[in-house]
């Protein structure tokens, strides 16, 4: 339903709404403009590092690491390392300090994962470790991957073509498996076009890095603090969908997946961390 067709009680009520939300995202969006701010401007790139050094690391679209210093920014001071670290954590209703909280997982206001590790687990109390992986916005057609000979190693890479295209369309169940960055997510984003128009689609992930191209009938679920994807999968089952997409298969919810597959739902596409696709479905 698009805003101009909502009543006017239901104008005020996302006004209000909105304006809770924004005054709950304010400190931690000034906190990251003063950190990484400016990296975050950068384009084509993945990753960005803080290593407790005085150096921040970004990584590049092409997998080459640059080192920025940052020695004379005021804002790389421990205190407001700390205000960051803790704004992010009030952002999902969690705690981070050096004694029982030492590490935390979150978002940045703008739906970035953000990897935060204080002392013990690193080196000194000094140290805080920061991590902050940058989605994908990229969206490319199947055909890319054709033209990029991401199947030219394949024995009968014609024969693997029609497989996929075919298989998504009829339903078949895909897993995608690949190291960090090796582009997961956006191959799911490319056979996506394959699944029928008419149907329904559920995508479930922490960050939004899926995008509906060809789809109107979908419903996007987002998992983080006390919700995690297994819940997510749980409530996804009961909303009659034709395909469920899960983000990444991490840990507790491959219990969750698995009945998902083995209840019939067909047409279930996912990913996984993994060099080798044949070592990592026998491991799962």
């Amino acid at each position: 339903m698009t805003e101009d067709r909502l009543s006017a009680e239901d104008k005020k009520f996302l006004e209000v709404e909105r304006a809770l939300k924004e005054a709950a995202l304010n400190p931690l969006r000034h906190a990251t403009e003063e950190l990484f701010g400016d990296f975050l401007k950068m384009e084509n790139i993945t990753e960005i590092c803080y290593n407790g050094n005085k150096v921040v690391w970004v990584l590049k679209n092409n997998g080459e690491w640059q080192p920025f210093d940052v020695r004379d920014k005021k804002a790389f001071s421990l205190s407001r390392l700390m205000h960051f670290a803790r704004c992010c954590a009030s952002f999902k209703k969690k705690t981070i300090d050096n004694y029982e909280n030492p590490i935390l997982s979150s978002n940045l206001a703008n739906g970035e994962r953000v990897q935060i590790v204080l002392s013990p687990v690193t080196v000194n109390d000094e140290t805080i470790s920061i991590s902050i992986r940058i989605p994908s916005k990229t969206t490319y057609p199947h055909s890319f991957f054709e033209e990029q000979g991401f199947y030219n190693l394949l024995d009968n890479k014609e024969q693997a073509i029609s497989a996929i295209k075919d298989g998504i369309a009829i339903g078949k169940n895909v897993i995608v498996c690949g190291g960090t960055g090796s582009g997961k997510t956006t191959y799911i984003k490319s056979i996506m076009e394959f699944i029928p128009k008419e149907e329904r689609i559920i995508s479930i992930e922490d960050t939004e890095e899926i995008v509906f191209k060809h789809h109107k009938n979908y419903t996007q679920l987002f998992f983080g603090g006390n919700i995690t994807s297994a819940d997510c999968l749980k409530s996804c089952l009961r909303m009659r969908p034709d395909r469920i997409i899960l983000g990444e298969l991490r840990s507790s919810e491959a219990y969750d997946f698995y009945n998902v597959l083995c209840s019939g739902h067909k047409g279930t596409l996912t990913t996984l961390h993994a060099g080798k696709a044949v070592k990592k479905r026998l491991f799962v």
